[in-house]
């Protein structure tokens, strides 16, 4: 589903249909994948004690609001009753107590489709906290460091802090929020977001009420933002990510409990071949492309958490065999090429060969290893574009 492709697909997916989805569902997903985890999985949540599994509990109650908002939006087929859904949603900020928040959607829909991001309303002191998390369009006006280049990272959280009741609970700021929403016009755009209504909530530059949230520890980490179409899912991974770091949780506890989440989406992989397999049914060759994926990353996440020190070998013996089974009941459940094992034809090539620009270059077999560097933490690359 939209869910597993904005887990495992996103640096892989760019152009095809599997871009595009509904925030709504991939959180209903997602929730239950957690759920699962929380139960399935809960000896390997080793650095979690007790009350972290309450926290984990009460951020999926929070993002199922979120889910149930979505769909009271969805609800507004005739803009007449617009102002009534809209003094609904109102009334659930106005009754936020101290210390309380409520997560809701947002983005904008425009004639071509639109983009999807997730917020937070929380009090503080009588005030607002406004939380935005963008993944993707948008991201510009969001803080960035190119630390870990070649990667550009952001921090696809921020927010906008003191923001006093009278401002905040203006109906006009939540009609034009949701207007970009259930309306699909051309002007509905980033711009009308990140240089209108956020500035506005600010009382001024946005930027330096991003800067004074950041001294205050409300704004998330860097991020690596989406490559494809999965803002759907991705903004909804960033929310849990930034709850959590809210909520208290450690980078490693949230390094830990993000692994086993794509270990639960395989547990999920699982149950589905075996059902397909004993009904006789068969994979598409995309299925299979999309779960080979999903067992790369999981693996080379595994291979991260071992460098953590979050799992000894024996844990890395256990990942390793859960992959090798998904594999195996992939083979049971496909009929797809094997396209590594291919005989060659052998054909000659009838026309002249000639060498292009620059072929000495990649003929050039001398050793460079007197130009490697040291070592580096960068990410490896499942593709290499040479």
């Amino acid at each position: 589903n939209g869910a597993f492709a904005g887990e495992f697909g996103d640096p892989h997916i760019q152009n095809t249909d599997l871009e595009g989805g509904q925030t709504a569902p991939s959180i209903r997903t997602l929730s239950k994948i957690i759920e699962n985890l929380l139960v399935s999985r809960r000896e390997k949540l080793t650095l979690f004690e007790k009350e972290d599994v309450t926290k984990v509990k009460r951020i999926i109650k929070d993002l199922l609001l979120a889910a149930e908002i979505d769909g009271e939006k969805d609800a507004v087929k005739d803009l007449k009753v617009f102002p009534g859904f809209i003094k609904s949603f109102q009334q659930r900020i106005e009754e936020l107590k101290d210390g309380q928040r409520i997560v809701f959607t947002g983005g904008w829909s425009d004639k071509s489709g639109g983009h999807a991001i997730m917020h937070m309303a929380e009090r503080e002191k009588g005030d607002y906290i406004f939380c935005i998390i963008n993944t993707g369009q948008g991201v510009e006006y969001h803080p960035s460091t190119k630390k870990w280049f070649p990667k550009t990272k952001h921090k696809v959280a921020i927010a906008i802090k003191g923001i006093p009741p009278k401002r905040f609970l203006d109906p006009a700021v939540w009609l034009l929020f949701w207007k970009l929403r259930v309306t699909h016009k051309k002007e509905n755009d980033m711009e009308q977001m990140y240089e209108v209504l956020l500035p506005h909530l600010a009382n001024g530059p946005l930027a330096q009420a991003v800067q004074a949230a950041e001294q205050s520890g409300f704004v998330g980490d860097y991020e690596t933002i989406q490559r494809s179409g999965t803002c759907y899912y991705r903004c909804v991974l960033s929310t849990l990510r930034y709850l959590m770091k809210r909520d208290g949780f450690s980078a490693l506890q949230r390094k830990q409990f993000f692994f086993q989440i794509r270990c639960a989406y395989l547990d999920r992989v699982g149950e589905d071949l075996v059902k397909e397999s004993k009904a006789g049914n068969i994979l598409k060759d995309s299925d299979v492309r999309m779960i080979r994926v999903a067992c790369n990353q999981t693996a080379m996440a595994a291979l991260k958490e071992q460098k953590r020190g979050n799992l000894d070998s024996k844990g890395l013996g256990v990942v390793q065999n859960h992959i090798n089974r998904i594999q195996g009941l992939v083979k049971e459940t496909s009929e797809v090429t094997d396209f590594e094992n291919m005989q060659k034809l052998g054909m000659e090539f009838s026309n002249r060969y000639i060498a292009y620009a620059g072929f000495g270059l990649v003929a050039d077999d001398r050793k460079t290893d007197g130009l490697k560097g040291g070592p580096t933490e960068a990410v490896p690359e499942l593709f290499v574009d040479l």
